[in-house]
């Protein structure tokens, strides 16, 4: 609902992370894959893995550990030996958030099929929407964050209900940690 995107917003403010509102007709993922390659973010925490389409470097949580994969467009080209326009191909072609796919393939499919392959006019407008560059929003629907640890503990417990002992607790517990500045590899 409108009422919890605003929540959401404020609380990533109070909290000191900056957000941006996606121009219409673009995901999220789109217009945060398309910010990383500009240089604007480091990269795209995601599970959506087309993310890596537009270039993005995405960080992906293995499943049940601690520990993030780390991919590049560059790394996923060069370990399947093919090129940029053939992976957008493939990811289409196996489905994604905007097409069923192709009945019956998979990568390995695509990888075997590549050459015999196409897409129908559906896939095409896809393919055009995937390769498209997200336009930089509009101003205003961007807002830096600044942790404001006082505000943060007023708004959850007069506004949500939270018990501002707990959330004193919590907030402290934040306020002390430290975030790893060191550049990941790839």
């Amino acid at each position: 609902t409108d009422e919890i995107v605003r929540d959401a917003q404020h609380l990533l403010t109070l909290l000191g992370v900056d957000w941006v509102v996606t121009p219409p007709g673009y995901e999220a993922e789109h217009l945060a894959s398309c910010l990383q390659t500009r240089g604007v973010v480091d990269a795209v925490i995601t599970h959506d893995s087309d993310t890596v389409i537009s270039g993005g470097t995405i960080l992906r949580k293995q499943q049940g550990a601690h520990k993030y994969d780390v991919y590049t467009l560059q790394s996923v080209l060069r370990e399947h030996g093919i090129t940029h326009n053939e992976l957008v191909d493939a990811c289409i072609h196996m489905g994604n958030d905007f097409t069923p796919g192709t009945r019956g393939v998979g990568f390995k499919t695509y990888l075997k099929k590549r050459g015999s392959l196409s897409l129908t006019d559906e896939q095409e407008a896809v393919k055009a929407y995937m390769m498209s560059e997200v336009p930089t929003p509009a101003a205003g629907n961007e807002v830096a964050g600044f942790f404001d640890h006082r505000a943060l503990v007023e708004w959850m417990s007069r506004h949500r209900g939270f018990r501002r002992s707990v959330i004193k607790k919590y907030v402290s517990q934040m306020r002390g940690c430290v975030i790893d500045t060191q550049p990941y590899s790839t």
